[in-house]
């Protein structure tokens, strides 16, 4: 009999951008592992469509509409999910746009703009997680990065910085995240083109001192650190 790599029964799991792409594969492999399934989207028909596939499907899912550039659609998406549910076991900041634009011609506008989805909405889904993982005893957070952070793709100025700040430990780790203490994981992820290769940047906090430990993912066959607190 095969193992399950890990397993989620009875946690919670919130994806922001889960409606699509990577965020809805992530629901779908999370709620193949029991998890509940809390997908944040700003798509109405998208976010209708994946939470009617997850459910037909037997799993546990529901969605909310949520802009995660906006403090207050974030802290009322958490709001209404967590009347749903005990505790946030995971965090998955997925959701991120791009943009087609060197520095030259990438304009005031859309440079905002982007930072406004791809870093500060990481940040502020990070914060409302937190605000009950530091008193629920715990939990796990999963942001996604890119490999266009540290490789020169042409025309993804924009999109490039985001991902470079947004979702590296430097916004949580150097700028506040709590770490005395709490049983609390954070990991990056960061997808690779090559479809059996990528890099997991981890970071434990579970105490007055933390570690970074980076890691190569192996394929299908990586099983996970461990299971969400």
């Amino acid at each position: 009999m095969n193992t399950p790599a890990f397993h989620l029964a009875a946690k919670t799991a919130v994806i922001t951008g889960g409606a699509s792409g990577i965020g809805l594969a992530i629901a779908r492999r999370f709620a193949a592992h029991g998890a509940a399934i809390e997908i944040l989207d700003l798509q109405p028909t998208g976010l209708e469509t994946a939470v009617r596939e997850l459910c037909n499907g037997g799993y546990r899912a529901n969605g909310e509409s949520c802009d995660v550039a906006d403090p207050a659609s974030v802290d009322a998406a958490f709001a209404r999910l967590l009347a749903r549910h005990e505790r946030v076991h995971i965090l998955v900041n997925n959701a991120g746009i791009a943009h087609v634009g060197n520095a030259l011609n990438t304009t005031p506008e859309d440079f905002a703009r982007i930072q406004r989805v791809n870093v500060n909405g990481v940040a502020h889904c990070t914060q409302a997680a937190l605000r009950h993982m530091t008193t629920q005893g715990g939990g796990v957070i999963l942001n996604l990065a890119s490999t266009v952070s540290q490789m020169a793709i042409t025309d993804r100025f924009a999109y490039a910085t985001s991902k470079g700040r947004g979702a590296r430990h430097d916004l949580l780790d150097r700028q506040g995240f709590p770490r005395a203490w709490h049983p609390l994981q954070c990991h990056h992820a960061r997808p690779h083109p090559h479809p059996f290769r990528g890099w997991l940047y981890r970071q434990e906090l579970s105490g007055p001192r933390g570690r970074d430990v980076r890691e190569t993912l192996q394929g299908p066959t990586h099983r996970p650190h461990g299971h969400a607190r």
